[in-house]
């Protein structure tokens, strides 16, 4: 389970890559939606992606869980991810207050 890529990951038949790959794939939708949430002028096309990250987040986290519950290797894996998705939340708690300011 070390070391894949995406496709090995999808066609893998263990849970953990299969939540692994949902984490990366998750994690690379963020880019887009922060792209259009900062460049758009509509209102409600900012709240909606917004929203959308936020729901990302949560769902990341929830990987984050089931991985760290049942594999011990992940472990120093998962806490790293969990600073990062910390500051993240932080930051976009900022950014999004500072988005409906324009």
């Amino acid at each position: 389970t070390d070391n894949k890529d995406i496709i090995a990951m999808e066609q893998s038949e263990y849970a953990s890559d299969n939540y692994s790959l949902q984490m990366v794939m998750d994690s690379m939708s963020l880019v887009p939606d922060i792209a259009e949430a900062y460049n758009t002028f509509d209102v409600r096309s900012k709240r909606y992606r917004l929203r959308r990250m936020k729901r990302t987040i949560v769902r990341i986290h929830r990987y984050c869980d089931y991985l760290e519950k049942r594999y011990d290797h992940a472990k120093d894996y998962i806490a790293l991810l969990r600073k990062e998705i910390a500051a993240y939340r932080k930051a976009h708690s900022v950014w999004e207050n500072n988005l409906y300011k324009k």
